[in-house]
């Protein structure tokens, strides 16, 4: 079974130099503090893979042991805390800074990267961040795929459930004790007639507007039927 956390050395005691990293989508910011709190510097970079080294590269002029404390691990900066991991640096998770930190000091990416690197100086931040690659990655994607196939059926199920509400009564009354599988295959195999106006019916007596509307919420639904999905 796949490691819940990301494999990395133990977290040292006494790295050179701690990274408080603040992750927004498009520029992560990262400020260095020396061990005991003194500020060192501040860096920009893009979150690209070239972004990425060029933050490594700044930080090794602070020393060769360092030591990430990042902001947003399992979201926008994902991908930077891969790529940290991959390279064998220690890399902790810390919280977002809480409401009342953020009246006091103000809203700024350096502010909230400097606050992440001091969690970790000040003992609050130990949390290794949860994994993201590999086997725990592709499941993460399948369970994402299934929650959207599964959301998505459910929604046309019910307009179809709706509309078979107010349909003409030889329809409804043929159609309401089918369970649902059978409804959706009876519905997607419908044809209505002609759509001349709101009260067209093919010569069955049949509405050609609830047919118009039902045929493709059923065929919407088969098309989230997966053999996984009960």
């Amino acid at each position: 079974m796949a490691p819940s956390t990301l494999a990395q050395s133990a977290i040292s005691s006494n790295p050179d130099v701690v990274i408080g990293v603040d992750t927004p989508k498009d520029i992560h910011v990262a400020v260095a503090l020396a061990p005991n709190g003194g500020r060192l510097g501040e860096c920009r970079i893009p979150t690209t893979r070239k972004g990425y080294d060029e933050l490594i590269g700044w930080t090794e002029q602070f020393g060769y042991s360092p030591l990430f404390a990042m902001e947003g691990t399992g979201y926008f900066g994902a991908g930077l805390c891969r790529e940290l991991v991959y390279a064998a640096f220690p890399v902790v998770e810390v919280n977002r800074p809480d409401r009342s930190t953020r009246r006091r000091l103000g809203k700024d990416d350096a502010i909230d990267a400097e606050a992440a690197a001091r969690s970790w100086i000040s003992g609050s931040a130990t949390v290794i961040p949860k994994s993201g690659g590999e086997k725990v990655e592709m499941i993460r994607l399948l369970k994402c795929a299934q929650d959207s196939a599964t959301e998505s059926r459910t929604r046309a199920i019910n307009q179809i459930k709706a509309i078979l509400v107010t349909a003409p009564a030889p329809l409804r009354e043929r159609l309401e004790p089918l369970r649902r599988s059978a409804l959706i295959t009876a519905c997607a195999a419908l044809r209505p007639g002609p759509l001349n106006g709101p009260t067209a019916a093919p010569p069955s007596g049949h509405s050609a507007p609830w047919l118009a509307a039902s045929r493709p919420s059923s065929r919407r639904s088969l098309s989230f039927w997966p053999t996984w999905i009960p």
